[in-house]
């Protein structure tokens, strides 16, 4: 929804600059519309193929590790990805509740 907003915003921008340049309002308007709009647009095109979730790359197997973050206090559960060699950290939920995976 933000990105979606955000496209509408450097639209709304990009027209804002042509109507200003069309109606000869000053150069300087119609420059600072016009830079602004392509920020924004470019900053959701470079954000949308260079930032991924991590979740896309392959299968992540659980090493059997698991822990309690001192600082939320909830279980975190260790799983790794033998193609990249990464490791994620998958927050659990409060510890003093049973995790998802296990049965009641």
């Amino acid at each position: 929804m933000l990105r979606a907003v955000l496209g509408a915003v450097g639209a709304l921008y990009l027209a804002a600059a042509a109507v200003t340049y069309a109606v000869h309002l000053p150069l300087l308007l119609s420059g600072y519309l016009t830079v602004n709009g392509l920020l924004v647009v470019a900053g959701l095109i470079v954000e949308r193929s260079r930032y991924r979730p991590a979740g896309g790359e392959g299968l992540w197997e659980t090493t059997g590790e698991r822990f309690v973050d001192p600082s939320s206090g909830h279980l975190i559960e260790v799983r790794y990805n033998a193609r990249t060699g990464r490791r994620r950290y998958d927050d659990l939920g409060p510890a003093n509740q049973p995790p998802p995976s296990a049965n009641r």
